[in-house]
């Protein structure tokens, strides 16, 4: 059924299937702000019976569309997203027979196996093995489908990441208003704004490309760009304004598939004007005072805000603990480890620490497999539609690993995911379309 009459409304299924994913959304803002597990549970279900009649395409939106909210639709440490991902691989690998790749299977089946060991060294979390292994079969069973990487799909794909993250900020704000009074902006009390940002700011990333890469919807992005550039801008996270800036930078200069001088023009244009504006308090936006005070007035002095003492504590400690260097502490926190900021224990606030505290240089390097196995199937199977490499169009699979400098561990399902989008970029606009020849 590609579409359902309501009232005298004619949904499509995409339509449908956000409009349901919104309300999902805000069930789960209700239940932060009311502490009710009763009505989160409504909405996680509400999602399962989705994700039970959807098809594959629609199942990846869905994934997407949730990937900022996902430490509030969870239940006993199972996100709505990880469900997706098995019902995914049941129905359309496992019940359909179809074989899953055979390398990235074992190379999951291994880095889970690693995992386990973790119990019997009383450290770690064994699901976070498990989890990682099957985003990564899942992302190859669903990239490797024919079609699943072209143009149109991407940009259908990230259509629901950006409005994920834009309906679930403004959901947040519905609920509880208060937020927009302090000094960062976050979807719960458990997740973080400087993630947040950071997805946000890649996003913006995404969208400011595709405003000028060669036979896409460009008006669309120019909204998409504005809506996360707007969200990153909220959370005042400077990791975020680093990644727009980079973003917006490279794009302006190195992507000019459209020829688009005029629009890059007005572009520039605008910029400069907002700029010189808000410089002589023609404009004055709160958020903006903030994270410019955050710049010039670190705390306590510090630009990196502890995070530079972090490194070097932890970079330390794995000096001095050779066989956590080599096998891993088995998670990202390293209790003991505390800043001039902060007297608690605090994770590294860097991708590569952390990896590397969490599964050693044995762990990461079977970790390192399981991604290469993945992505070398992906490009395989894509390089029958003739692919045609371009380094301008790698900005966005480079930028996961620059705000990952200040953000976390690589196999989390946010990086994870990130890192993936980015590849479905980097190929679908890469692809040379059989018409076009």
């Amino acid at each position: 059924m590609k579409s359902i009459k309501l009232g005298r409304v004619r949904c499509n299924v995409e339509q449908i299937t956000m409009i349901v994913c919104t309300i999902v959304v805000l069930l789960a803002q209700i239940s932060e702000k009311s502490h009710s597990n009763a009505i989160m549970m409504i909405g996680y279900l509400m999602a399962l019976l989705l994700a039970f009649i959807s098809d594959q395409s629609m199942l990846m939106a869905m994934n997407l569309f949730f990937l900022s909210d996902n430490s509030i639709l969870d239940v006993g440490g199972i996100s709505i997203q990880l469900v997706i991902m098995c019902i995914y691989l049941i129905r359309f690998s496992i019940l359909r027979r179809r074989a899953i790749y055979g390398r990235t299977f074992w190379a999951g089946i291994l880095i889970a196996a690693y995992s386990i060991i973790y119990i019997k060294l009383g450290v770690g979390y064994v699901l976070q093995g498990v989890k990682l292994a099957i985003m990564i079969v899942f992302m190859t069973a669903y990239l490797s489908e024919k079609g699943a990487v072209t143009k149109n799909n991407y940009e259908k794909q990230l259509s629901f990441a950006v409005m994920g993250v834009f309906l679930s900020v403004v959901a947040a704000i519905c609920v509880n208003p208060t937020m927009l009074l302090s000094s960062r902006i976050a979807l719960s009390e458990d997740s973080n704004w400087n993630l947040l940002g950071i997805l946000s700011a890649l996003l913006f990333s995404h969208s400011f490309m595709m405003l000028f890469a060669e036979k896409t919807h460009g008006k669309r992005y120019i909204l998409y760009s504005a809506l996360m550039a707007v969200c990153a801008l909220i959370t005042t996270s400077r990791t975020a304004l680093l990644v727009v800036a980079i973003g917006a930078i490279w794009t302006l200069l190195f992507v000019n598939e459209n020829g688009a001088v005029a629009r890059k023009g007005i572009i520039f244009f605008v910029i400069i004007l907002i700029l010189a504006l808000i410089a002589n308090g023609t404009i004055q936006v709160s958020f903006v005072d903030k994270l410019v005070d955050r710049i010039i007035n670190p705390r306590r002095g510090d630009v990196s805000n502890g995070r530079f003492t972090l490194w070097v504590g932890y970079i330390n400690y794995l000096k001095q603990h050779i066989n956590v260097l080599w096998f891993g502490y088995g998670k990202s926190l390293i209790e003991g480890i505390t800043t001039s900021t902060s007297s608690l224990s605090n994770v590294a606030h860097n991708i590569f620490i952390e990896q590397i505290t969490m599964y050693g240089i044995v762990g990461t390097c079977i970790v390192g497999n399981l991604y290469l196995s993945s992505i070398l199937r992906i490009i395989r199977m894509s390089s029958g539609r003739r692919l045609t490499f371009k380094k301008k169009f790698i900005l966005n699979i480079l930028l996961v690993f620059v705000s990952g400098m200040f953000s976390h561990v690589i196999t989390s399902v946010l990086v994870t995911t990130e890192l993936y989008l980015g590849l479905m970029q980097y190929i679908a606009l890469n692809i040379k379309e059989k018409k076009t020849e």
